[in-house]
């Protein structure tokens, strides 16, 4: 079901609301992602970013950063960027 999240930095100066259906999120290994202990859903967007695969319009969102969201209750897709 497709609900309204909102979010924003650690700081709190970023703001933002995105509207999606969180299936798995991806827990990446690589050295940026496992430090950072980012959990990141793809959003559709207009504006940011392009899918290197399918050339599809997407934002990537840490939703560790989405607020009121219990992220143990997500289904976690482990992907070895360490690797890659």
């Amino acid at each position: 079901m497709t609900q309204t999240y909102s979010g924003g930095c650690q700081c709190g100066k970023v703001r933002y609301e995105v509207q999606m259906d969180f299936g798995a999120v991806i827990a990446c290994n690589c050295s940026r992602c496992g430090r950072l202990g980012s959990l990141l859903a793809f959003a559709p967007s207009d504006s940011i970013g392009t899918h290197p695969k399918s050339g599809a319009k997407m934002a990537a969102i840490n939703v560790r950063c989405l607020d009121d969201v219990d992220v143990d209750s997500f289904k976690v897709q482990k992907v070895d960027g360490r690797s890659l």
